[in-house]
């Protein structure tokens, strides 16, 4: 099993090679170390393509300004190992992450997709997820089309299984002025809809997640359009997916199938998949038979 790690920097020369070196010093090394270097004003590039004359393993990707995605794209057009694991410029791991990260999937090569928990660093403390456990999550098409459900941890800990990275790579590239910034939550979306089998790892401590002043998601401020705007972009990627895929609503009904593969479910997720089920366009008595049969999965899990 070989990793590709994607580094994607604009413009945060003062901590891209920190990133790096994290990488370089993983216990279990890396096939390869892609950075793109996004248009950087700042003398960014001229950093990495020194760490890249240290180590042969580190590239210099170089391309106009065009944003986080584009830049993950141009990555996973050159990528070579089984999985890409994602790292942001600004963040860094400790060096076990890619052997714990290789213990899971070498214990389950069914996951496509592991969302590691991570530990804020700088202007805030504690840990992103600060209650969850390691479990296989299970899949999440019904949530993403239904609901555009992202689901899964900030850049610096995705890992996904390169062929699937590769699929969400096709999208349309009119669709990449959407995601200059939190591309993390276009892959979430995707590959659940894909049909990602996804493993939480919430007892991660390994990633560390820099907030600072520069920091273009966590110490963004953000006005009331935000949200909305959001949506209606996760609604773009989704509908790209579901013509590709051929998903409708149709799909609701198999709602109770989705939610078995899902270990410990929380409360959160029986209510969401009570709600799918009831959106589903079949018969009531058939229907409330499947919320029967997810409320009596959920008591088997606990």
């Amino acid at each position: 099993m070989t990793f590709s790690v994607i580094i994607s920097c604009y413009n945060y020369a003062d901590y891209v090679e920190a990133a790096i070196e994290s990488v370089l010093a993983q216990t279990r090394p890396p096939l390869e170390v892609l950075v793109v270097d996004d248009g950087s004003r700042d003398d960014s590039a001229a950093r990495i393509a020194a760490c890249a004359r240290r180590a042969p393993t580190v590239r210099l990707l170089r391309q106009a300004n065009r944003g986080q995605l584009a830049a993950f794209v141009h990555a996973l057009g050159q990528a070579r190992g089984d999985y890409c694991a994602f790292l942001d410029a600004d963040d860094w791991w400790e060096p076990g992450y890619l052997a714990g990260l290789a213990a899971i999937l070498e214990h389950d090569a069914a996951i496509d997709s592991v969302s590691a928990n991570l530990r804020y660093a700088g202007a805030r403390e504690g840990l992103y997820w600060p209650a969850a456990a390691d479990r296989r999550a299970g899949l999440s098409v019904l949530r993403a089309h239904a609901r555009h459900a992202v689901l899964g941890a900030p850049t610096s800990g995705v890992t996904l299984r390169t062929r699937l990275a590769r699929r969400i790579a096709a999208i349309p590239r009119a669709l990449h002025a959407d995601w200059v910034t939190e591309a993390d939550s276009l892959l979430h979306l995707c590959a659940s809809l894909f049909g990602a089998l996804r493993y939480e790892w919430g007892g991660c401590r390994a990633v560390h997640y820099r907030v600072h002043a520069a920091n273009r998601f966590a110490g963004a401020t953000r006005d009331a359009a935000f949200v909305p705007r959001r949506q209606l972009r996760l609604a773009r990627a989704a509908a790209w997916v579901a013509a590709e895929q051929g998903l409708g609503a149709a799909l609701c009904r198999h709602a109770h199938a989705e939610f078995a593969t899902i270990e410990t479910p929380s409360a959160r997720e029986l209510g969401a998949y009570l709600g799918l089920q009831w959106m589903a366009p079949e018969p009531a008595p058939l229907r409330l038979a499947k919320m029967g049969r997810i409320l009596r999965q959920a008591l088997r899990a606990r």
